[in-house]
């Protein structure tokens, strides 16, 4: 498009051509994937994906993204490094594909509002954090600790599941009381991407 402006103009003034210099145009959409764990690599790439869409003055960041999800307190991080960037005027628009769960359901719901996609064809799963007491042992889900245990690991434990239920209800504007019972034990959200769109974890089946 530059290039043919240029000629364009060369033809009308017919000289003085060799003097002007190509202007390049902002490109004003980045496209990025995110594959892999909502792990620190995946935070590092998401602040440098941000920091690098603003560099080149693109208005939105347009994302495809695959994962399992990862440790929790890293897919957070994700999500509030995506809502600080879209404050400061950079749409991020996820398009989730094949599977997205645990962590990866914290950074599809923090994309923009009516900029969140789910391929129909997909794993959606929310579920509750897992503990391992050791590697010789599988995996357990982790239970809402009584009320009245004030041991640290069932403080941390608590504190740990109300942040993610905080998330979900900010994400996709149902009450607390509702997200609570999505990380609760046998509560597991699973289905396709019908799904992430019925929870209001996306907008739209891609």
């Amino acid at each position: 498009m530059v290039r043919s402006l240029l000629v364009g103009l060369c033809v009308l003034v017919a000289s003085g051509c060799a003097s002007v210099k190509p202007v390049l145009l902002a490109d004003p959409v980045k496209r990025v994937t995110w594959m892999g764990e909502t792990d620190l690599d995946m935070l590092k790439q998401v602040q440098q994906d941000i920091a690098d869409a603003k560099a080149q003055g693109a208005y939105q960041l347009n994302v495809t993204l695959l994962s399992p999800g990862g440790p929790v307190f890293a897919a957070f991080e994700i999500a509030e490094v995506m809502q600080k960037a879209e404050a400061s005027g950079l749409q991020i628009e996820v398009h989730a594909q094949t599977l997205c769960a645990s962590g990866c359901t914290f950074v599809l719901g923090a994309g923009s509002k009516g900029h969140r996609y789910m391929n129909q064809e997909s794993l959606f799963l929310v579920h509750p954090p897992q503990q391992q007491a050791s590697m010789m042992e599988p995996p357990s889900c982790v239970q809402w600790p009584d009320e009245n245990s004030q041991t640290v690991d069932d403080k941390a434990n608590r504190q740990v599941l109300m942040i993610m239920a905080e998330y979900y209800s900010k994400f996709t504007g149902r009450p607390l009381a509702e997200t609570k019972k999505w990380v609760t034990c046998g509560n597991e959200q699973v289905g396709e991407g019908d799904l992430a769109v019925k929870l209001g974890f996306a907008d739209l089946v891609d």
